[in-house]
């Protein structure tokens, strides 16, 4: 199934291109990848496993500097495939620790241009 990834591509937040280890754990899965894109309000994964559209979803970021990692509860917002590679997009909820994706984030974004 091909998906149209541009409904929903309706970000509050801006994504980074970030790559960090990431579980998704789901009612009856289990899957771990590494992210492609990462904001405050979700994330995207590549994966070979196919997620419901809805399905809550536990996510468990492995961050560099941070030993535990970060949970974050979500929903699965887009399932399907993209240029022959399937993939899927979490809206997260209020992450448990939002000071530290923030901050995460922010040392990854690029310097404003001169």
């Amino acid at each position: 199934m091909t998906g149209n990834i541009e409904k929903w591509n309706r970000r509050r937040f801006e994504r980074l291109a970030v790559r960090c280890g990431c579980w998704l754990e789901g009612e009856a899965m289990t899957v771990y990848g590494r992210t492609v894109d990462l904001g405050r309000g979700g994330l995207f994964l590549r994966t070979a496993v196919r997620m419901p559209h809805g399905s809550p979803v536990e996510v468990r970021l492995q961050m560099p500097g941070r030993a535990d990692g970060l949970s974050v509860s979500g929903t699965v917002a887009w399932a399907g495939d993209i240029d022959g590679r399937m993939g899927v997009a979490v809206e997260f909820h209020e992450p448990r620790d939002q000071q530290a994706l923030s901050g995460f984030l922010d040392r990854r974004r690029p310097p404003p241009l001169a």
